[in-house]
């Protein structure tokens, strides 16, 4: 696994790709087969309806595939880590307009109290830069 974040931020996952990349994240290295049977005891999905999505995040730089005997397996090359801090980086970036109305939107939403507001002013002021 590189380590390595999306290079193009037209590369987001749908809902299916990430529900599939979070199998994937979870064992490590898999099958489509493998894949597709866990999906299928949540929900009914055709084999190859997996293997497109195996496709998909190939062709997008997150998984890597190795032949082992006759069998494709598949490995991430971006880790969940990774993932979720471009991810999160770029929706948050895309929807607020500095760091300081995020933090000023979330504490607004969650009701916080003075307690919890004063542990996120410390744990702002142990951030180093």
């Amino acid at each position: 696994m590189t380590g390595r974040k999306p290079k193009k931020t037209g590369l987001a996952l749908t809902e299916l790709e990430l529900e599939v990349m979070n199998y994937i994240w979870d064992s490590g290295e898999t099958t489509v087969r493998e894949v597709c049977d866990l999906i299928n005891e949540k929900k009914a999905l055709a084999y190859t309806t997996v293997a497109t999505m195996f496709k998909s995040l190939e062709n997008k730089k997150y998984l890597i595939s190795k032949k082992n005997g006759n069998v494709l397996v598949f490995i991430p090359d971006i880790s969940r880590a990774k993932f979720q801090d471009w991810y999160c980086g770029n929706r948050l970036s895309q929807i607020f307009t500095s760091p300081q109305s995020l933090v000023s939107q979330f504490i607004e939403d969650t009701n916080l109290s003075k307690k919890e507001i004063a542990k996120v002013k410390k744990a702002l002021e142990n951030l180093e830069f």
